[in-house]
């Protein structure tokens, strides 16, 4: 194909501000395609895809950092959700995203009462969370949703764990607190741990009626959704829809009312799942 045809299309589809950048790393990759495919370049190639998306979005940037180092924390989601499984008589699981089967597998359950969804790898349904929710009729007793890192993706998968749950179900999600600009940002430009911005929808849940929610200060954030018993005068749990106000919501407004989620510690999670 013809070198110019191709940044011709590319100007095309580039706008705005950041036109030139994208072009600049496009046209630029494109050329050195045939060498770029070794692996003895990939890490090049890597960082200089790194230093052109950080540039692409440096109007989401902000310098300010939490410092949270979860390697200090003896604690992850995997003790959240053998907590919360051994809280039930003859449980049953639903685990969203599962990968390599690393929590799927320490779920100390019979398989037939366990089930992982994930369109990849892993897991037990080769399918994504809203085609699975689409045809299922079973109800879980605990949900562990670890899906596609995105406010509008774990939104839907929070509304659908919760239909799915048995009376005095627990759901819990991963990735809540992300502990700067480039770790949460969506679409994805971290070459390390990526939360996406699932913590969009901490702001959603804290204000919603029918349930008990904490995020627990451990792995990455773990958020927990206790549901209700349902009484004769209460309705079936409807989620808070903040959309129109936190859908391009960035880090700065994560950060700046990041006192208004209810985080808690280790120490005092234990009490509260147990009880």
């Amino acid at each position: 194909m013809n070198n110019e045809k191709v940044k011709s299309e590319i100007i095309i589809e580039e706008t705005g501000v950041n036109a030139d950048k994208g072009l600049l790393l496009k046209a630029l990759l494109f050329c050195l395609r045939p060498v770029t495919s070794h692996y003895f370049f990939r890490p090049i190639v890597n960082k200089l895809r790194h230093y052109f998306d950080l540039k692409k979005w440096s109007h989401h940037s902000d310098d300010r950092v939490l410092d949270w180092d979860w390697t200090e924390t003896n604690f992850s989601r995997f003790a959240v959700v053998n907590i919360l499984i051994n809280k039930f008589h003859n449980p049953t699981y639903l685990e969203i995203g599962c990968s390599a089967n690393v929590l799927f597998d320490s779920v100390p359950i019979p398989i037939e009462k366990k089930v992982g969804v994930d369109p990849f790898t892993g897991g037990t349904v080769r399918k994504t969370s809203d085609d699975f929710f689409q045809a299922n009729d079973v109800q879980f007793d605990v949900v562990f949703i670890d899906g596609l890192h995105t406010y509008e993706q774990v939104r839907r998968d929070v509304i659908n764990s919760i239909n799915s749950l048995k009376e005095g179900g627990w759901i819990a999600l991963h990735d809540m607190l992300p502990r700067h600009w480039i770790e949460q940002h969506n679409p994805c430009i971290s070459q390390e741990a990526w939360t996406g911005d699932v913590w969009k929808i901490a702001f959603e849940l804290v204000q919603t009626e029918g349930i008990e929610f904490k995020i627990l200060k451990i792995d990455y954030g773990v958020g927990v959704i206790k549901v209700e018993k349902p009484g004769p005068n209460k309705q079936i749990v409807e989620l808070k829809d903040f959309r129109e106000e936190l859908l391009h919501k960035q880090f700065s407004y994560y950060y700046d009312n990041l006192n208004k989620l209810p985080i808690i510690e280790w120490s005092d999670a234990q009490n509260w799942l147990r009880k």
